[in-house]
């Protein structure tokens, strides 16, 4: 008797179990190792089989990149929906991004510590059109965060230098903050991390909204424009 076709959604299920998999070992033992042959064998599937999902490591990177941007996307959309003024945004906006970065710590690592193949990677290369695909989808969250910034900034909110150097800047902000939580150095220091990281947060909403139509913050703000580029603290950088 042949065997019968599998479902979309038993494809999709099976591709979903081994991207989470994959995201499970990279995190333990890194991009470098992951190997197909040792995916499949941790999945429980001959070598051969595994290729039907996905054609190697690297179409792996990117879906599991592609995916991440695209849970994060939808969390943020579905919190805009319950929130009543931009300050509700902003806040949820941020709430988003730092409850992603701890409950998907795989995803997170992946998509924004670790040194895993990046779009400019792939071009010129046969997976550029799929990554050009992730890169759409962590283009949705910027342009999500840039629109969402900008509309604040209109109804009175204070940005620092322009709109994309504040999205920098509250990124760098939260990325700290997940990173010492997922690492477990706040632990070290913190006997109750979880309560710490959700009073940092409150406490960074609440000063951006007690920022909104402060005109001497804004001053001080437009002055950081003309003092910043002339600054020389020596960073150095690797060549």
């Amino acid at each position: 008797m042949p065997r019968l076709r599998m479902k979309d959604t038993e494809i999709e299920e099976i591709k979903r179990k081994i991207l989470d998999t994959a995201f499970a070992m990279v995190s333990k033992e890194g991009f470098a190792n992951l190997s197909m042959r040792k995916l499949a064998s941790r999945m429980k599937m001959t070598a051969a089989n595994i290729y039907n999902y996905y054609s190697n490591k690297d179409e792996l990177n990117i879906e599991m990149r592609r995916y991440g941007y695209i849970i994060l996307h939808d969390n943020i959309i579905k919190s805009f929906e319950r929130a009543k003024n931009m300050e509700e945004k902003v806040a949820f906006l941020i709430y988003e991004f730092v409850s992603f970065g701890i409950t998907h710590p795989n995803y997170y690592d992946l998509m924004f510590n670790m040194a895993t193949p990046k779009f400019s990677d792939y071009i010129g290369t046969p997976m550029e059109e799929l990554a050009t695909r992730e890169y759409d989808s962590s283009m949705r969250v910027f342009e999500l965060a840039q629109k969402t910034t900008r509309e604040y900034v209109e109804s009175g909110g204070i940005a620092i230098i322009d709109t994309d150097r504040t999205i920098i800047i509250l990124l760098s902000f939260l990325h700290g903050v997940i990173t010492l939580y997922n690492s477990r150095l706040l632990n070290n220091i913190d006997p109750k991390p979880e309560e710490t990281v959700r009073e940092i947060v409150s406490l960074f909403i609440e000063i951006i909204r007690n920022l909104k139509n402060n005109e001497p913050i804004k001053e001080f703000i437009k002055g950081l424009d003309n003092v910043l580029p002339n600054q020389d603290y020596r960073l150095t950088f690797k060549e």
